[in-house]
């Protein structure tokens, strides 16, 4: 097969041009920028329809009755549960799983902070004539 065969007689029968600008558009660069895309859509459209056929008489072959009859009661049973789980998604979860939402008990970071931390970290430091002493920790000593 050459090039040429794909040509109509439309295209044969019009008188060849000089390609130049028109319009201010360069009409050769337009044309084979245009050809390569479309090329590849036709040959692409051909082969599918190829690979739909081989592929459907593939999977005519596989469906048996039992294959058949097991994908559709699949089917229905994904359908039944993706409809309950919609319908719940409408009307809100059931009320018997919804959880409670906790009470806070400290109005902010900065509140927890200050007044739950610090509490259960307090020690007491010995005093030497009445002025603290440091304390020195394990990790710290020599």
């Amino acid at each position: 097969m050459t090039p040429d065969d794909g040509l109509d007689e439309r295209s044969a029968s019009r008188e060849e041009r000089d390609q130049g600008r028109l319009l201010g558009v360069d009409v050769d660069e337009l044309v084979r920028s245009l050809v390569g895309p479309a090329t590849r859509q036709v040959v692409q459209k051909a082969v599918t329809n190829e690979v739909k056929a081989a592929v459907e008489g593939a999977v005519a072959d596989a469906l048996n009755p039992t294959v058949i009859e097991e994908l559709e009661a699949q089917a229905a049973t994904a359908a039944t549960r993706a409809v309950r789980d919609e319908l719940y998604a409408l009307e809100g979860a059931p009320e018997d799983d919804e959880e409670e939402t906790p009470r806070l008990y400290y109005g902010s970071v900065d509140e927890f902070l200050r007044e739950y931390l610090p509490a259960p970290h307090r020690r007491a430091a010995p005093h030497v004539g009445g002025a603290l002493v440091g304390v020195r920790r394990s990790r710290d000593s020599p």
